[in-house]
């Protein structure tokens, strides 16, 4: 059976400010490294707030996966 490689996840409760938000991380075994990826799917509302909504969740993400490429680079 293979390992879990990638989770999906609807955040609708966490920013009102938009409409769909769905993230998607990947982690792919490559031998003797590993691939992070990660993907956002949004529907902001046309406004500013929505907007604003989007570039604090890829901030926060930027720094998860910058976070963990550091862990993972020990």
């Amino acid at each position: 059976m293979e390992a879990p490689w990638r989770l999906c996840a609807e955040d609708a409760g966490s920013h009102p400010e938009l409409d769909f938000f769905e993230g998607t991380f990947v982690i792919r075994d490559d031998g003797p490294t590993c691939h992070v990826s990660w993907g956002l799917v949004f529907d902001p509302e046309p406004s500013d707030a929505g907007l604003a909504e989007v570039e604090r969740a890829l901030a926060a993400t930027a720094g998860l996966l910058d976070e963990l490429a550091a862990q993972l680079a020990c």
